[in-house]
């Protein structure tokens, strides 16, 4: 526990405040320089940080500047108040540094606080316990440097005998302050860094900017909410229908259309934003774009990119994808070369977000001079000058501390970066009083517990020391660059109850950058132009330029050409209407045009409603067809045989239950009617930090498998958190999703045993005795842990249905192709099954499937591809085996056995013969040798045992000897030892074999049934399907005469990793397109 030093008592009796209040420049120098204490330093060559003891301040470069303010500090002593806290930061106070902009407007904001705790308020200064104590703080030059950041902190904090200290600006200058803080048992408050890693370091550090991770947060909720009002209302008047996107040309679908995509600064900061980007998408409904691995699409650029070509290549990354929703996590450099390349490629996004730059005063600056391609741009912003809460400790407005900066700046506006300043130091002083003492982890505490409203927000913060204060969403107006344009250049669009007016509504879907041209500088404008269309005056010694659309006798279509109306004509609508017959033209305009235009609305009339008809019955058939079907299941009977469904009306229902054997079809899956709104089909529960966007996948499966189900999810239907088992009592069915992580030492964890709203919600399910069913995620890289972690930190009445002794087994979540779709099935399976009722006779369980997934049907299976092989001439085969591929021949046997029952089948393990494996007529396989030339295919299983001696060695013969050979791969990854990771194999296989192209094709996982099932209708169809590939002898032979590179794997790994992880989506394509 740090022990500060003594108070400094101030001297200057006859001094007035206004007097102390002073800033003195100087180079570093300090009242004691021996001061003594731990100095933290980055090495830049690594990127890492080492501490020290040290009984001297370390060293600065010479000339580095220290900057103070509030009354005199010189190691002297004042009686106006009974001491003085020093407050000690970092900061970049030479106009060369990088960070100079934000860091002057950090220090302006602090002034003026120190201005008025010390000037205005009443009594002056802060009480500490029974005392008055003034504030002075203490900067010293950091350079925007990582290297100087953490010296320059020790000098302003140490050197000064500081009590606290602040951070400066940037994550991630401050991620490596706090560690030179917290070294030295400071408090520190940072108004300049929104990286949790800063704040995660250490519980002595608290951040005013909210988490980057949730910085477009409300951006993609306030797109997601005008998507909405599209589809509810009619597109603008202003708006072309000649777009293929349901946005513009209105009819509904707007919302469903949006894929959104990342492009990130290289920094930590923006890589903290879009690290969460896939998460925000999925909780708003977005798709999101993704890569050929299935990864969420995110593209990286330089933070101030100065290679055109870079950010070209990027964009269309993006563009390619789809994206129509783009999200930058950006500053104002990279912001600005963004726009740039959207306008060179002729690409508009339907909306763009971008960080740090919408609100801050140079972008402002930038629109104010005509840069109109920052128009319809939005941005998170945690403050703006509009919004009207008034501080409650200072006392002030938001536009009051906006005029008091402008007032002390030459009329500068002030952006969030300032006013987080002027919140974090109220925060801090609020704290000190609360403690009644200076000691740090008092303060500390009240810092961590406290709730205070000031202008800037609601101050509060959460368990890592971030404030809770949910983003502003800001757009620049259309016409914000116009020199006729009065007020802000950007204004608050969301949320809606932060507009200063009720026309402050976002502006969407962004027009086409030829529409924005022609309405700016004239129809037809081409890229580059700059002379503005409209009608120029000067007023009070400035020059205006009056905008006005095709002359105002047109509007400008998406294409950026003028539709002219009343007779007008010409590019821009300039030329009058020639003129006719004036008793003609009174004729059609009085009677002719008025009757043509009642007919022509009342046909138009049925026209909309007869297509409206149509695209709603559409949509019903579209729906229809994607519902998952019961086969009628088969009852035995005393008085006779019938197939019928019999499902409890509690959980779910299934549609013409009165089927005859003779007349019984399919049926959809149907939930019944609920009793009252707050009820639902199922409960999800599951733990936001691994879980959150696999239950928003099952959610939006659920709804598209099972009709008229209504699934509880809290992102969607939570409002108050105490009413937690009350929604679980509403609730039929419990869906426990099962996610964890890893600790610091590696070890897995269950976070969702660790989660106390999850174990209310389970405990209150294994109280009202619900139906549960459990999922448990299976990709280690998306919170997979072994069940066994779940189980051993489980409830005792939960553990049951972890540990195979119940009747109902756990649901594997697979996130990729047929194998999600198989896990989708699972899950619906589960559900009819908790619902079954008990009647007459004895029940076989209805064969459940989805009618788009015939893979995934049971038998008998409804008719679709066959699985017949292709014909061979005498002494051929289709497939050869190695015996010594360990595993291989019992594969084989599977296949066997899935292929004789049509492949519908559980594919039970057949024993292989030991010679030829008895294989039917329909699939010929040989594990002899000497025939192994005669085969097309040869089955490779990849595995902890694949890499043998004696099988190298036979893959080496059928390379050099069987030009068009087909080597099919399966990869092991069966619960077992003899499973292996991909990279594990590589490792272990020749380098020559390698380079000779056995991992070229993409290998099949096999899984756990049932999930084997669908390993083995792909790895079937490979062999019907998959053609013979040239591995030419030739080639093979060549790689004697070959250098050989040593590089074990080599850089082949990344690529033939790339290749094996886009194995199950590309199959899963080329089945059911």
């Amino acid at each position: 526990k740090r022990t500060h030093p003594q108070l400094r008592m101030s001297i200057g009796l006859g001094m007035s405040i206004s007097t102390l209040l002073t800033a003195v420049v100087s180079t570093t120098a300090s009242c004691n320089v021996m001061a003594p204490g731990i100095n933290v330093a980055y090495d830049a060559s690594s990127g890492t940080t080492s501490s020290a003891y040290s009984e001297t301040l370390p060293l600065l470069p010479a000339g580095t500047a220290a900057v103070s303010y509030g009354p005199p500090n010189l190691c002297t002593s004042t009686k106006s108040f009974d001491g003085m806290v020093v407050v000690g930061a970092p900061l970049s106070v030479s106009p060369s540094d990088s960070y100079f902009a934000y860091s002057k407007m950090i220090k302006g904001s602090v002034e003026i606080f120190l201005d008025w705790l010390l000037t205005e308020r009443t009594p002056r200064g802060l009480q500490v316990g029974d005392q008055r104590f003034s504030m002075r703080f203490e900067w010293v030059g950091d350079a925007s440097s990582k290297t100087q950041v953490t010296p320059a902190l020790a000098v302003a904090t140490r050197g000064n005998g500081a009590h606290f200290a602040m951070g400066g600006y940037s994550s991630a200058l401050t991620q490596y302050a706090a560690q030179q803080s917290f070294a030295d048992g400071l408090l520190m408050v940072s108004a300049g860094a929104a990286s949790t890693s800063v704040f995660t370091q250490n519980n002595l550090t608290f951040g005013l900017y909210p988490p980057a991770a949730v910085y477009h947060d409300n951006p993609l909720a306030a797109i997601a909410a005008a998507a909405a009002d599209v589809d509810a209302n009619q597109p603008p008047a202003s708006a072309a229908t000649d777009s293929q996107s349901p946005c513009f040309a209105g009819g509904g679908g707007c919302l469903a259309s949006l894929r959104v995509g990342f492009i990130q600064a290289d920094t930590l900061f923006a890589k903290s934003q879009c690290a969460n980007g896939e998460a925000l998408g999925a909780k708003h409904g977005f798709e999101v774009a993704r890569d050929g691995a299935g990864v969420a699409l995110i593209v990286t650029i330089p933070k101030a990119p100065t290679d055109t070509n870079e950010v070209d290549d990027a964009l269309r990354q993006l563009r390619d994808a789809g994206v129509n929703v783009l999200v930058g996590c950006t500053y104002l450099s990279t912001t600005k070369a963004i726009i740039a390349a959207l306008e060179r490629l002729d690409w508009s996004p339907l909306a763009l977000s971008v960080s740090s730059s919408v609100g801050t005063a140079s972008f402002a600056a930038s629109t104010r001079d005509g840069w109109w391609q920052a128009e319809y741009a939005l941005g998170p912003s945690p403050w703006h000058r509009t919004v009207p809460t008034v501080g409650n400790f200072s006392g002030m407005t938001s536009a009051d501390f906006a005029a008091r900066y402008a007032a002390r700046h030459n009329e500068a506006e002030v952006s969030y970066h300032g006013a987080s300043a002027f919140g974090g130091v109220a925060a801090l002083v609020a704290a000190i009083e609360a403690a009644g003492t200076l000691e740090t982890e008092a303060v500390a505490q009240q810092l961590a517990a406290s709730s205070l409203r000031e202008f800037y927000g609601d101050i509060a913060f959460d368990a890592n020391g971030q404030i809770t204060v949910g983003m502003l969403v800001l757009q620049a107006p259309d016409g914000a660059s116009s020199s006729t344009h009065s007020g802000d250049p950007e204004m608050v669009v969301w949320p809606p109850e932060a507009r200063a007016t009720a026309n402050a509504v976002l502006a969407f879907p962004t027009p086409p950058w030829a529409q924005r041209r022609c309405r700016l500088f004239g129809g037809g404008a081409a890229l580059g132009a700059t002379e503005r269309a409209g009608i120029r005056y000067i007023e009070d010694g400035r020059a205006y330029i009056e905008e006005i659309q095709c002359s105002g006798h047109g509007q400008c279509d998406m294409g950026g050409v003028c539709v002219c109306t009343g007779g007008y004509r010409g590019v821009d609508c300039e030329d009058p209407p020639e003129e006719e017959d004036e008793h003609l033209r009174r004729v059609l305009l009085t009677t002719v045009l008025p009757a043509a235009g009642v007919i022509a609305l009342l046909a138009l009339a049925l026209f909309f409603l007869n297509r409206r008809a149509r695209r709603r019955a559409a949509k019903l058939d579209a729906l229809e067809s994607a519902y998952a079907r019961c086969m009628p299941a088969t009852r035995r009977s005393d008085k006779a045989t019938r197939r019928s469904v019999v499902i409890a009306d509690s959980v779910v229902r299934v549609t013409n239950l009165q089927a005859t054997a003779e007349s019984a079809a399919d049926t959809i899956v149907e939930a019944p009617p609920l009793a009252t709104a707050d009820e639902r089909h199922v409960f999800l529960s599951h733990v936001w930090s691994s879980g959150q966007d696999q239950a928003r996948a099952i959610k939006s499966a659920l709804l598209e498998r099972v009709k008229g189900i209504r699934v509880f999810l809290d992102v969607d239907d939570l409002a108050d958190t105490s009413r937690l088992e009350e929604h679980v009592r509403n609730c039929s069915v419990v869906l426990v999703f099962l996610s964890g992580s890893s600790d610091l030492v590696g070890a897995p964890v269950s976070d969702y045993m660790r989660s106390p709203n999850c174990l209310r919600e389970l405990r209150a399910a294994i109280e009202l005795e619900k139906p549960i069913i459990v999922v448990t995620e299976t990709d280690m890289r998306h919170g997979g842990v072994p069940l066994a972690t779940h189980a051993r930190q489980a409830p005792e009445g939960f553990r049951p249905l972890l540990d195979g002794t119940h009747r109902r087994l756990v649901v594997r979540w697979h996130r990729v192709g047929a194998f999600r779709l198989m896990s989708v099935l699972q899950i619906i399976e589960q559900f009819l099954e908790v619902g079954r009722s008990g009647a007459e006779g004895e029940e076989v369980s209805p064969a459940v499937y989805l009618p788009d997934r015939l893979l995934l049907a049971r038998s008998p299976l409804p008719a679709g591809p066959t699985l017949d092989m292709p014909p061979l001439s005498a002494g051929e085969y289709h497939v050869y085996v190695s015996r010594e591929n360990a595993g291989a021949p019992d594969l084989v046997a599977l296949l066997q056995s899935h292929l004789n029952s049509g492949g519908t089948g559980e594919g039970g393990i057949a024993s292989a013969a030991p010679r030829g494996l008895g294989a039917p007529a329909a699939l010929r396989v040989t594990d002899d040798p000497r025939q192994m030339l005669r085969a097309t295919h040869f089955l490779l299983l990849l595995g902890s045992r694949t890499t043998t001696p004696a099988l190298f060695g036979e893959l080496r013969t059928a390379l050099a000897n069987h030009p068009r050979l087909s080597i099919v791969l399966a990869h092991e990854q069966r619960e077992g030892p003899a499973a292996a990771a991909f990279d594990q194999v590589i490792a272990g296989t020749p380098s020559d074999l390698t380079q000779a192209g056995i991992f070229h094709d993409l290998a099949v996982p096999i899984l756990d049934a049932p999930h084997l099932k669908v390993s083995l209708r792909l790895l079937l169809h490979k062999l019907v399907s998959v053609p013979s590939v040239a591995h030419t002898a030739s080639r093979f032979g060549e790689l004697s005469m070959l250098s050989r590179v040593d590089s074990g794997v080599g850089s082949s790994t990344s690529l033939l990793r790339r290749a094996y992880y886009r194995t199950a989506s590309e199959h899963s394509a080329s089945i059911f397109g």
